[in-house]
Formats: C-alpha cells, sequence, structure tokens
C-alpha cells in the first residue's frame, strides 16, 4: 500500500498518517460546508460589508469562516425581522377584511366566506 509505504519511508507511523488523512478529510468538508453556507447569503450581503471588494459568487479572499458565521446571523435575524413585520402586515390585513365583510352584512349583501 502506497500510504504505509510512505509512512514507513518518512518514518512516521502509519496511525499517524492515518489520523492525518482523516483530519484533513474532515477539514475538507468543514470548508464545503462554510463555502455552501456563505453561497446561500446574498451577494449583496457580502459585497456591502467589503465594499464591493468580493467575486461576483460573493466569495473572497477577506471572508473568513468567522465572517461567513456573522454574516449567516445577520441575515437570520433580518428575515426574522421580516418575518415579524408581515405577520403583522397580515394581521391588520385580516382585521380590515373582517371590518369590511361586516359593513357588507349590514348593508344587506349576502354574508360572504
Amino acid at each position: 500500500m502506497k500510504v504505509e509505504n510512505d509512512a514507513e519511508a518518512e518514518g512516521e507511523p502509519l496511525s499517524r498518517v492515518s489520523h492525518n488523512m482523516v483530519e484533513k478529510q474532515y477539514r475538507n468538508r468543514l470548508n464545503t460546508q462554510f463555502t455552501n453556507l456563505l453561497d446561500s447569503l446574498p451577494p449583496e450581503l457580502i459585497r456591502a460589508q467589503f465594499d464591493g471588494h468580493v467575486d461576483s459568487g460573493g466569495r473572497g479572499a477577506k471572508v473568513s469562516k468567522g465572517d461567513v458565521l456573522v454574516f449567516a446571523k445577520r441575515y437570520i435575524q433580518t428575515l426574522e425581522q421580516e418575518k415579524k413585520s408581515l405577520e403583522g402586515d397580515r394581521a391588520e390585513r385580516e382585521g380590515e377584511l373582517r371590518g369590511l365583510r361586516e359593513a357588507w352584512a349590514r348593508m344587506g349583501g349576502k354574508p360572504l366566506v
């Protein structure tokens, strides 16, 4: 096996080489997930934070893993605020609709479903 021969030639125990390979796979998977998370964020959010100094995919050398987490957190908070606002708007529209239905019924209109 090539890994065994390389490890023996370099004087490293096989278990250390295996551990290094597992660690590298772990880092690769983690980096892939950070890239996927960054790609799922709106590019304009990232560009706004870096004054446009990122590539068209929203990624650039300046975007660290910590930055990705900060951006994701901000984006989630923004979405939560938008959801809350939309829920409030919906409640207002439902109240208006109820009032219109009641007015319609008072004017002799047939009940609306």
